[in-house]
């Protein structure tokens, strides 16, 4: 739910490449080799990565930055080198790393020597791409500021979509997708539900939805009684929520 705006600008430089190239030579407009997805935890870059992988009908390998980051000294390199190889075969390819800066934060933070040769070594499979027609590199990040300069130029993440959380029309369509199938009262308001989860993430509305019917589905056992999911169970859960937000800071 939500996010119509990135969903569009990431299907054009996704899919308009490969599906219409001749509008692209008209206007001279070369696909970017790579793509930053930036906004708060739970905006849901991950999940729009690979919808968009899915939507282009393209080979789609994911990476976890922190995963690569934790092979022994040289290994790291050559596995994001083996990485990059296996995208070429493959492509059209898009690859995509999840949380970039767990993997190549700025030198200027006082980064490891490790972050340092995966930086380097990045900056040369980049460089690499221009030999290469069809692989895109996407990457996810809720810290841009950590992210190596050097990488944010003109070659290599050079489109920057940032995925801002949800506004209260985005709210109550994410709010509905994730409560369909839910035993839901039928006055439910969801308008009134989307006010009270103000600068809540998408994965924090999804997991509203577990908890409401968690808590109905205790009352039913207690009571001996099917509870259908109202407005006050989902308030409840809304307070519950809240609370371990303020727990975790």
């Amino acid at each position: 739910g939500g996010l119509a705006e990135a969903k569009e600008t990431l299907r054009v430089l996704l899919e308009l490449p490969l599906h219409n190239p001749e509008a692209c030579r008209e206007y001279r407009f070369t696909p970017p080799r790579g793509i930053l997805l930036t906004g708060p935890s739970g905006s849901g870059k991950t999940l729009l990565a690979k919808a968009a992988g899915k939507s282009a009908k393209v080979n789609f390998i994911s990476v976890s930055g922190p995963t690569l980051v934790s092979r022994w000294l040289g290994e790291a390199e050559k596995a994001l080198h083996d990485i990059f190889v296996k995208a070429k075969q493959t492509a059209p390819c898009i690859l995509f790393f999840d949380e970039l800066d767990g993997m190549v934060r700025s030198r200027s933070t006082g980064t490891s020597n490790m972050a340092e040769r995966l930086i380097s070594q990045l900056v040369l499979e980049f460089d690499d791409l221009e030999q290469v027609e069809g692989v895109t590199v996407l990457a996810a990040t809720n810290r841009p500021e950590l992210i190596d300069p050097v990488l944010l130029r003109a070659g290599r993440f050079e489109y920057i979509l940032e995925l801002p959380l949800p506004q209260p029309e985005e709210r109550e369509q994410i709010l509905r997708i994730h409560s369909r199938k839910l035993p839901l009262e039928e006055n439910l308001d969801f308008s009134k539900l989307a006010e009270e989860t103000s600068n809540m993430s998408g994965a924090e509305l999804a997991a509203l939805c577990h908890k409401s019917s968690f808590i109905a589905l205790t009352k039913s056992m207690k009571n001996g009684a099917r509870v259908k999911i109202n407005q006050l169970i989902f308030s409840q859960a809304v307070a519950e929520l809240n609370r371990q937000r303020e727990l975790g800071g």
